[in-house]
């Protein structure tokens, strides 16, 4: 088609332009070159490069708030240029949120939920929050200031993980061994007010890393542990609303980083391990909702460790860790599986150049990713970046009478877990993922015969140089009829 128009416009003009229809012609001709191109964006994996937070300092947890904002957590002093000490907001479009008050933590944070009344709960290595103290665990309200009411828990050591629950108190887990003087393992559960509740006491061995609120209340930790209660349980348990253990579920036997929970019930687990149950699984696997491992979810067979799981709205997963390759496929420490455990090759390698420790996504499908690295598809971009996640194709027809557009636009939703949030380290707050709906705008009838869509082949950017290049023939064609009437 273009070869055709540009030889209509330049070499064989006075033999293929005689009179009104030869006129006619060139003007549908171009018009079409110029309307009927599939434009699309750029592929699932790729940098959006109008993303660019800059964060000077180690990313541990991103939140996508309900209003598209941003919270990022962890180790950094300045974001954008701005002093921003471990905790900050960003605008949707990635430059920083002067509205929300530098909170000043004195430490590390590692994991941070957003509360139904949009007060910001945080937890880390922290031991002040501004000019109060407050070990480890804290509230912040909506614009960043320290909320007050809310009672310093004096948790002992790290906490990893903070979970809000439906009705209002809160899960910690992490290396502390005492909460507010009260001996208290590697999990403990708050009041809404940060004071403890001193009805709860699993007692876990060992570090716990992931805490996560199924729907029926029950709740799942993962970490470093090999015992609960006293009673065997490596790596991976699930208490009963009450703390106790919950031994309807197997132990399998995994070393866990990252615990989520599907909207069916089954169960991703992200660590180091290399088995589970005695099966061969690397570094991601799939239990049923009893514990067993799920054999219908193949071994993703990752190399490194993993830090970060997050299933999007359409079944897929999302892995952030140390990684360089997914199935002896480079991927280096980003990438998508399918479902079914596979590597979804649809999704690029974007390339990031050291670990990924937390991920999230956007109502509009795209990807956040926080960590250590400072460049992602060798373009340079400071522990936060912005991944395009599913395409948005938009087709165009017209008409000799009318011009009509159909729009399709899927949009993947933020995975949460009971509580809604998004999935970041320790962020997830709840187990059930919800899926947002496909938008799609109808096409508008038209009485008229419709010419159809030119079809193109090649990349996105692709089609839009042949967009361009339509649009051009158009011009083209219009000001040689106008010098040809003149002429005539």
């Amino acid at each position: 088609m273009v070869s055709f128009l540009s030889g209509l416009t330049t070499r064989h003009q006075p033999e293929a332009i005689k009179g009104k229809r030869g006129w006619v012609l060139l003007i549908a001709l171009s018009v079409v070159m110029a309307l009927s191109t599939a434009v699309a964006v750029a592929a699932p994996g790729d940098l959006d490069t109008t993303f660019n937070p800059n964060a000077m300092g180690n990313v541990n947890s991103i939140v996508v708030q309900g209003d598209g904002k941003i919270l990022i957590g962890g180790a950094f002093l300045t974001v954008g240029g701005e002093t921003r000490n471990r905790v900050a907001r960003l605008n949707a479009d990635g430059t920083l949120d002067t509205n929300f008050t530098d909170p000043n933590v004195g430490g590390a944070v590692f994991s941070m939920v957003v509360q139904g009344d949009g007060k910001i709960l945080i937890g880390g290595g922290f031991t002040s929050v501004g000019v109060h103290t407050r070990n480890r665990v804290a509230r912040l309200n909506a614009d960043g200031t320290l909320d007050t009411s809310f009672a310093d828990p004096n948790a002992g050591d790290a906490v990893n993980s903070v979970v809000a629950q439906g009705d209002g108190k809160i899960l910690i887990g992490g290396a502390f061994t005492t909460v507010g003087g009260v001996a208290r393992n590697r999990v403990a559960r708050l009041n809404a007010d940060g004071t403890l509740d001193t009805n709860f006491n699993p007692d876990v061995n060992n570090t716990v890393n992931s805490v996560v609120v199924q729907g029926d209340g029950k709740i799942l930790i993962g970490g470093g542990f090999t015992s609960v209660g006293g009673v065997a349980r490596n790596y991976v348990a699930r208490l009963n609303a009450d703390g106790t253990l919950d031994t309807s579920f197997a132990d399998p036997s995994a070393g866990v980083y990252r615990v989520v929970v599907q909207g069916d019930g089954k169960i991703l687990i992200g660590g180091f391990f290399t088995s589970v149950g005695g099966v061969a699984r690397n570094r991601v696997a799939r239990l049923n909702a009893d514990g067993t491992l799920d054999t219908s979810f193949t071994d993703p067979n990752v190399d490194g460790n993993v830090l970060s799981v997050v299933v999007q709205g359409d079944g897929k997963i999302l892995i952030g860790g140390g990684f360089t390759s997914v199935g002896a496929v480079a991927r280096n420490y980003v990438a998508r599986l399918n479902a079914d455990g596979t590597l979804d090759t649809t999704f690029t390698n974007p390339n990031a150049n050291s670990s990924v420790g937390s991920a999230a996504v956007q109502g509009d499908g795209k990807i956040l990713i926080g960590g250590f690295f400072t460049s992602v598809g060798g373009v340079a971009r400071n522990r936060v970046a912005r991944l395009d996640g599913t395409p948005t194709t938009t087709t165009t027809t017209t008409t000799t009478t009318t011009t009509t557009t159909t729009t399709t636009t899927t949009t993947v939703a933020s995975p949460t877990t009971t509580v809604p949030a998004v999935a970041s380290p320790t962020t997830v707050a709840s187990p059930t993922t919800v899926a947002s709906p496909t938008t799609t705008v109808p096409a508008v009838a038209s009485p008229a015969t419709t010419v159809p869509a030119v079809s193109l082949p090649g990349t996105g950017r692709d089609m839009s140089r042949v967009g361009v290049v339509g649009l051009l023939c158009a011009v083209t064609g219009m000001v040689f009829l106008w010098r040809r009437r003149v002429s005539l």
